[in-house]
């Protein structure tokens, strides 16, 4: 600042500046040197005088810039460019300014040293929690440990007396059976009900493109159903008989052959030959019930019926309290089994035909049996013994039988 004021005196000279500018060198000299004794000053004080050489240093600024605006245009359109060139052009240097690749790069590393901090702290307090974890497992382990070995202990000095589990018996109850148990129980109850809706009607509606008879299809859907359950539990039997001679020369363990048969089907219930079975059923309906069936017709047409009632009599007869149909030998309606169709006449007791059979929880033989679904059956003031006619549109031979 000292060189600057014999050179404004010497612009001054040469009329390049006005005297109007030298105070303000003047003036900002005098605040500079008062603020050499910023240490006798206050706080505000200094930060004042500051302020005031600031607002000083712009105003000399703005007036050089403009002395330096006048000098350049008295020497033409290129007046002055090769001293500007010279003085300021090495400040343009890349010392003197900062790189914008360089400061991206710098924000980068900025954000990459945050990131690094953040997932330290973040491992630090995983490492925390697994440390923790690990003394809570280690705890665990020693109460466990001194827990097995407190049992081992008292089974020792306290041995319990085993004996022999008896033969369940066919009416007892499932609390003494699994949860397992119980729900698949519940599942097959559903299934039995579920087939009266579904299974059966779609029997019936396939029946009545042969013959519009009502009360003759619902027999032949009732007596299928009966025979194929039948087939069912027989197909297990023989399964279970299978398993036995299997197990009479090859097993030598606590449990009986009758117990690990019963293990063995009741983990794989699915029929082993159900496509046997479905053949058995249609050839004894085809036999037994032929004057049912009209003519021309074979019960074949209901086979996916036939299959679904197979597997059901399967799964009846495999658990562990086995669930039964009723033989529908009944002559008098009974309203605990049974309900009425909606075409019965409900003033009178007689049963004409039953159409679905009642469920039994136990074998339909034993008296301590229970019945767990209804039936339903169709009542009539006398049965009735009409001839059942075919009113199909597809061709039929002979004269109409009698069932």
């Amino acid at each position: 600042m000292s060189v600057l004021f014999p050179l404004l005196q010497s612009m001054y000279k040469s009329r390049h500046v006005n005297f109007i500018y030298l105070p303000f060198y003047v003036d900002f000299l005098q605040k500079r040197n008062s603020y050499r004794y910023f240490t006798l000053n206050s706080c505000d004080q200094n930060v004042a005088r500051c302020c005031d050489i600031i607002e000083l240093n712009t105003r000399i600024q703005r007036e050089l810039f403009k002395l330096l605006n006048k000098s350049a245009a008295e020497g033409g359109l290129y007046g002055g460019a090769s001293a500007i060139k010279s003085r300021f052009l090495p400040w343009l240097g890349q010392e003197y300014i900062y790189d914008g690749r360089s400061l991206t790069a710098g924000y980068a590393n900025r954000d990459q040293i945050n990131q690094l901090e953040e997932t330290k702290l973040s491992l630090q307090i995983m490492e925390d929690e697994l440390r923790t974890i690990h003394e809570e497992n280690a705890l665990l382990r020693e109460q466990i440990k001194s827990r097995s070995s407190n049992d081992l202990k008292s089974l020792e000095y306290n041995p319990v007396e085993v004996k022999p589990v008896k033969r369940l018996k066919r009416g007892a109850s499932l609390s003494s059976l699994d949860s397992i148990q119980e729900l698949r129980q519940d599942q097959i109850i559903q299934r039995f009900k579920d087939m009266y809706y579904t299974e059966r009607i779609d029997a019936m509606n396939t029946l009545r493109l042969y013959s519009d008879d009502q009360i003759r299809n619902e027999k032949i859907v009732f007596t299928v159903f009966r025979k194929a359950c039948a087939a069912g539990r027989f197909g297990l039997h023989q399964y279970k008989n299978k398993l036995r001679d299997l197990l009479d020369d090859k097993y030598d363990g606590p449990q009986s052959r009758d117990q690990l048969a019963q293990d063995f089907i009741y983990r794989n219930t699915g029929p082993y030959d159900l496509s046997g079975m479905v053949s058995d059923v249609i050839r004894d309906v085809d036999s037994s019930i032929s004057h049912l069936l009209p003519p021309g017709c074979s019960i074949a047409v209901i086979c996916p019926f036939i299959r679904e009632s197979c597997k059901l009599g399967w799964d009846m007869a495999s658990l562990v309290v086995p669930l039964d149909i009723d033989l529908g030998i009944d002559t008098v309606f009974d309203p605990v089994k049974y309900r009425r169709s909606v075409n019965s006449d409900y003033s009178s007791h007689i049963v004409s035909h039953f159409i679905w059979p009642c469920l039994y929880l136990g074998s339909s033989l034993a008296s301590s049996r229970k019945v767990v679904s209804q039936g339903e059956v169709e009542t009539r003031s006398t049965v009735d013994q009409r001839n059942y006619r075919s009113r199909s549109p597809s061709p039929r031979s002979r004269s109409p039988t009698k069932w």
